[in-house]
């Protein structure tokens, strides 16, 4: 296991421990204090819970080095896990708002307490902390399962922020408005569901990143040899992506000076392109067009 999956499976369940906590804190103080958009938001970081859980387990078979039945390793998983992730914020939304509507039409008269209140505040101030930690830690490691699970935390905080305004309207007096808080929670946290699962399946159906292809073909036309690099081509895998490249090199060249050409394309791309696992060459004979060398 890399050092870089070994955080992010810390990281991993150390939310989970935490989302536990804040949770079970939200529903107490949402239950006692009459407050819907509370209990909501102890919902949803319950769910939470599950994204840990995914992104646990999907770091630790990221780890795992590559054998005979998976020759690119097993960083794909964390693909799968983003989905799930995804999915799983998309069910809480839906549920959240199942109840939300269900309290608009038994609603009660009276206020939420500040017990509701201080809840939504301290969960809010909580969330955004480990958002923007888990954030950067997915970026520089290169994790989508990481930074999917970041923003499932930004989604907890933005509906942590909808319940103190719901509890805060009702104090003063607004009609209904700690329910219509909770409906916002639900908007609010499957709007993010559909951002994150749209992003899981760019990744599994291979979609191409503009600035990493540009990034490429920079790199290797910088390779003393390369005539023209044709078509590249890349995908993800977890931590980092695979490249194909095709490139053209003078057709009067021998096997051997072809292949070396190629080797130093392949080192060249890794070691200056960031996030690049490896990238496999295609060579091509260059036309006189492009080669002047092939008159």
């Amino acid at each position: 296991m890399t050092e870089q999956t070994k955080m992010g499976e810390r990281i991993a369940w150390l939310s989970v421990i935490l989302n536990l906590a804040l949770g079970a804190l939200k529903v107490a103080a949402g239950h006692f204090g009459g407050s819907h958009a509370v209990v909501a938001d102890g919902v949803h970081s319950f769910s939470d819970v599950i994204s840990g859980v995914v992104l646990g387990v999907a770091m630790r078979i990221a780890g795992k080095p590559k054998d005979a039945d998976h020759p690119y390793g097993h960083g794909r998983v964390q693909s799968v896990a983003a989905k799930l992730i995804g999915l799983s914020v998309l069910f809480a939304g839906v549920k959240v708002g199942y109840d939300a509507l269900r309290s608009i039409a038994a609603v009660t008269p009276g206020a939420p307490s500040l017990l509701a209140l201080g809840a939504s505040l301290g969960s809010f101030v909580v969330k955004e902390a480990m958002f923007r930690y888990k954030l950067a830690l997915g970026k520089r490691i290169g994790s989508s399962a990481v930074v999917a699970s970041a923003w499932h935390h930004r989604s907890d905080a933005w509906s942590s922020a909808v319940a103190v305004l719901g509890v805060a309207g009702a104090q003063v007096g607004i009609p209904f408005a700690d329910s219509a808080a909770g409906l916002g929670v639900a908007a609010l946290i499957v709007a993010m569901g559909v951002r994150i699962t749209r992003q899981a399946v760019d990744e599994l159906m291979d979609r191409s990143e503009p600035a990493l292809v540009e990034a490429v073909i920079k790199s290797a036309r910088r390779v003393s040899g390369v005539v023209r690099v044709s078509e590249v081509r890349t995908r993800s895998a977890g931590l980092s992506c695979l490249v194909d490249a095709e490139v053209e090199v003078c057709k009067k060249l021998t096997l051997e000076q072809a292949h070396h050409i190629a080797e130093c394309v392949r080192e060249t791309v890794c070691k200056e392109v960031p996030g690049v696992q490896e990238v496999f060459i295609h060579l091509d004979p260059a036309s006189s067009e492009n080669c002047k060398k092939c008159e």
